[in-house]
C-alpha cells in the first residue's frame, strides 16, 4: 500500500485525542496533527479510519488493544503528543 500524505491543518484545528475503554480494553487514538500522524503511521501502521476534507487526508484514528504495552507506550509518549518549544 502506498503511503498516504496528510495535509497540514491550521494550528487551531490540530488535535490529538486518546480514549481508553476500560470495559473492552481498547485504546482509540485520533490525531489531525501531521507530525503525530506520521509517527503513528510509522509505529502503528495505517489508521483504521481516515478523516478527509475536500479529498485530502486531515487526520486518522487507530484502535489498539490496551494490553499491548509496547504500542501503548508509543501512543502515550509525551514527546509524540506534546509540542516542542
Amino acid at each position: 500500500m502506498a503511503k498516504k500524505k496528510i495535509k497540514t491543518v491550521s494550528l487551531e484545528e490540530q488535535e490529538t485525542t486518546i480514549n481508553v475503554d476500560y470495559f473492552s480494553k481498547t485504546i482509540s487514538a485520533f490525531t489531525s496533527k501531521k507530525s503525530v500522524y506520521d509517527k503513528w503511521c510509522k509505529d502503528l501502521g495505517e489508521p483504521i479510519e481516515i478523516a478527509t476534507e475536500k479529498g485530502r487526508i486531515v487526520g486518522g484514528t487507530w484502535r489498539i488493544p490496551a494490553e499491548d504495552r509496547n504500542i501503548t507506550k508509543k501512543i502515550f509518549s509525551i514527546s509524540t503528543v506534546v509540542p516542542k518549544k
